[in-house]
């Protein structure tokens, strides 16, 4: 993964404010005070000092083992760049800062090779203009310990929104049914639910419980619960049998509103049913679901919906299957064409196009490698993690300024 040098840019201010007073003093007369005309008085000086070399890092570190580029931005020419043991402030490696054509804000992008330095620790990176240098440490399990931290504060957020808290458990489920159980807090899942649960069989209760105002709602907890008995069952299949079975209720109290729910939302309640029992009606709902990449509330369960298709072993169109798979592969592709390998390793459109969008992108990386059994986009997801968390030309934690659960939701998928 690519290494980031930070360099805050130091703005020295210098304010130098002169009081002149004149007095005459005497021993017959008190002592008085006047100021100098105020056109004679002097005034705060400022001293413009402009940033002319940047050093450009993930504040976090790297793995040990990974790809580690460092990045400086310079209006001087630059030629190599120097990494210091923060203690000792021995030189412990020297590497070549090799010029791009690329200019941001007034200054060239230089980018240097460190993959090759083998220590641990945490070092400075410095130029020759910027001797103090930015700090970087590199170590084991970096990215691991950022991802527990992350779902930790996933995990915290509230939110009112059927559809936020579903996505939540949605791709937790199905990053502990693509990569394994160990990579998901099942505790939390199973808490989670279990007030779902009770929510929906209060609502089952109710005469009016299910109306075309919350019958998208509804599907995508009966979406999730059969989606839980699904990826759970094979671990504990007493205590998922009533998921199931609410699922089911909830799901044929629905179709008498079907014509209002969202399709996005009946699709992945069809996905989900269809691989948890297998029975026809759910796969032919599926079957005539069609993706317009349409942009609505519900929007993001279409993929997590393709994926729960994708995975079940009952019998299912193998030609939409094939399409399916096509398309994922193509978009990966797509991710990759348009990654700058010359700049930060990310797509050239990050910006306009917008940390979910981009994130969407990347989880299709993610499953790609899954569906071909390779790592051939795992560089690209890295490089794209290190950007969002401050290796970009601003510096900037694009995460930690971030509290939406989908957004957060994606990217631990992206992570894993």
């Amino acid at each position: 993964m690519g290494n980031e040098g930070i360099n805050r840019a130091k703005y020295t201010v210098t304010a130098v404010l002169t009081g002149i007073f004149l007095c005459a003093c005497s021993k017959e007369e008190a002592v008085e005070t006047k100021p100098l005309p105020p056109a004679t008085q002097s005034v705060p000086v400022i001293e413009d000092v402009r940033e002319t070399t940047r050093i450009i890092t993930d504040p976090v570190g790297y793995d040990t083992g990974e790809e580690m580029i460092v990045y400086v931005l310079s209006e001087k020419e630059e030629s190599t760049f120097t990494l210091i043991n923060e203690e000792s402030k021995d030189t412990l490696f020297v590497g070549e800062l090799k010029p791009t054509d690329k200019e941001i804000d007034g200054m060239r992008l230089y980018i240097g090779d460190l993959t090759s330095f083998a220590g641990e620790g945490t070092f400075k990176i410095c130029t020759h203009d910027v001797r103090e240098g930015i700090s970087v440490s590199v170590r084991a399990n970096i990215l691991d310990e950022r991802l527990q931290n992350l779902v930790e504060r996933l995990e915290k957020i509230e939110t009112d929104s059927q559809a936020k808290d579903c996505y939540r458990l949605a791709v937790m489920m199905l990053a502990g049914d693509v990569y394994d159980e160990e990579s998901v807090d099942w505790a939390y899942v199973k808490k989670s639910i279990k007030e779902k649960l009770k929510e929906e069989l209060k609502i089952l209760e109710a005469q009016d419980g299910i109306n075309e105002k919350n019958v998208s709602d509804r599907l995508l907890a009966c979406a999730i619960l059969a989606d839980f008995y699904s990826v759970y069952g094979d671990i504990e299949p007493d205590e998922v049998k009533e998921c199931l079975d609410t699922a089911v209720a909830i799901y044929d109290r629905c179709l008498p509103f079907s014509e209002s729910a969202d399709k996005v939302a009946l699709y992945f309640a069809d996905a989900s049913l269809n691989r948890a029992t297998g029975q026809s009606g759910y796969r032919k709902g599926t079957e005539h679901y069609e993706h317009t990449g349409e942009r609505g509330e519900y929007a993001d369960f279409e993929f997590i919906a393709d994926m729960i298709y994708l995975r079940s072993r009952n019998v299912a169109d193998f030609d939409r299957c094939a399409d399916m798979v096509k398309k994922i592969v193509n978009d990966a592709d797509k991710v990759a064409q348009k990654t700058d390998r010359k700049g930060f390793g990310v797509v050239s459109d990050i910006d306009s196009k917008g940390i979910d969008s981009t994130l969407d992108d990347l989880m299709r990386c993610s499953m790609a490698d899954y569906i071909l059994s390779e790592n051939a986009y795992e560089q690209i997801r890295r490089d794209h993690i290190h950007y969002l968390y401050g290796r970009n030309p601003q510096m900037k934690d694009i995460i930690e300024e971030n509290d939406d659960i989908n957004t957060l939701s994606k990217l631990i998928f992206v992570m894993k």
